[in-house]
Parts: structure tokens; sequence; C-alpha cells
């Protein structure tokens, strides 16, 4: 990721709450299902619609939402499932230090 994008995140946690593990476990889930989409070529309005519904967590997955379709696509089924679960698991991590 990003600088930029990096920076983003680490101001939005702290507004929004994200210190608690059973958020940052709702976070990783949110994660996983946009890189998903991504792996499997959904396009990025799509994802964009499905995951800016809930205001709450409209920002933070709008970010997670650039953030994915910024990255890159892969092939291969083993190399889509690395990037699923890296991306997700980057993802509770950070949110766990925020």
């Amino acid at each position: 990721m990003n600088k930029i994008t990096l920076l983003s995140l680490s101001l939005l946690f702290p507004s929004l709450g994200f210190a608690q593990t059973n958020h940052c476990e709702a976070l990783q889930d949110t994660a996983h299902k946009i890189m998903r989409m991504y792996q499997d070529g959904l396009p990025v309005t799509s994802a964009m619609e499905a995951f800016a519904q809930s205001e709450k967590d409209a920002a933070i997955n709008k970010i997670m939402v650039e953030v994915a379709y910024d990255t890159d696509k892969f092939e291969t089924q083993e190399d889509k499932e690395k990037a699923v679960l890296d991306f997700s698991n980057h993802m509770y991590m950070f949110c766990l230090r925020s």
C-alpha cells in the first residue's frame, strides 16, 4: 500500500473506533470480500456500491476498495486466494494496531 493510503487509514481508524477486536474481525471480513470481488473480475463500481452502504464504515470501505483495486490481479486460483488472504490479514492487523 502506498504511504498516502496508509496515512488515510491511520487517520480514519481512531475516529471510527476500530480498536475493538470484534470490529477488526468485521473489517477483515469486508476486506476479504472486497479483494475476492476484485480477483474474480467484478467492476470497481460493484464493489463501491456493495460496501458504501453503511454510513459508519463507508469511508474505510471506500479506501479498502480503492486499495484492493489498485493492486495486482492474479491468474491462478492459488495466487488469487493468497492475495485475498494477505489483504484481509493486513487490514485486520492494521486495525488492531490503530
